[in-house]
């Protein structure tokens, strides 16, 4: 009799704490809308981020207000700040692309495009003659990224800042490491060049 109470109030407990087919059906449903809701919040979030930043860039005003935006908001926006940097630098408007590749390299330090923004930071630089700027840029690009091509290219510049300046010899010595020390057919072809050209003078 003892034996037979407890089976039955077994089986009482387990059918009223077991999940009924209908309940796992809605638990599903509550989870697959719960996915839902998460993915149109992302997407609501990325659509202000976007809107504020292209505001910041558009309207100078907008960026000396002291905006206080969600905390929770995260989203990359380095590729809408490098294309419109490089569309800037292409127009020559050196102090706009400066300050949008800064503003990159300062927000986010490890977004894909950190090394063309400090290519072209670098470049900037030179480009509007501040040779100790340019010194100074380059070395922070051996050291952050002493195997991309684009530091190549930047060492090239280095050199080209020493023949301004007169010291060949310390120039012969930058283009010798390039030749040496980067495997990009025409790092190697110009710098070759330009320790001959010196060379035979």
């Amino acid at each position: 009799m003892l034996f037979a109470g407890l089976i039955w109030s077994y089986g009482l407990f387990n059918s009223y704490f077991a999940a009924s087919p209908d309940s796992t059906w809605k638990f599903e449903k509550i989870q697959k809308e719960l996915v839902k809701l998460n993915q149109e919040k992302a997407l609501l979030a990325f659509q202000f981020e976007d809107f504020r930043q292209n505001a910041a860039i558009h309207w100078p005003e907008a960026r000396k207000k002291n905006y206080r935006w969600p905390a929770s908001i995260t989203i990359d926006l380095s590729t809408t700040i490098y294309e419109k940097g490089r569309q800037l630098f292409q127009e020559k408007k050196w102090d706009e692309s400066r300050a949008l590749f800064d503003q990159l390299l300062t927000d986010f330090p490890y977004s894909k495009w950190v090394t063309e923004a400090q290519y072209y930071s670098c470049e900037i630089q030179f480009q509007i003659r501040d040779f100790k700027s340019t010194t100074d840029c380059v070395d922070r690009m051996v050291e952050m990224f002493p195997e991309s091509a684009l530091t190549g290219f930047q060492l090239m510049r280095l050199g080209q800042v020493h023949e301004i300046n007169g010291h060949i010899v310390e120039a012969i010595e930058v283009y010798r490491i390039v030749r040496d020390q980067f495997q990009e057919p025409i790092l190697k072809e110009q710098s070759s060049e330009s320790i001959r050209r010196l060379e035979s003078l």
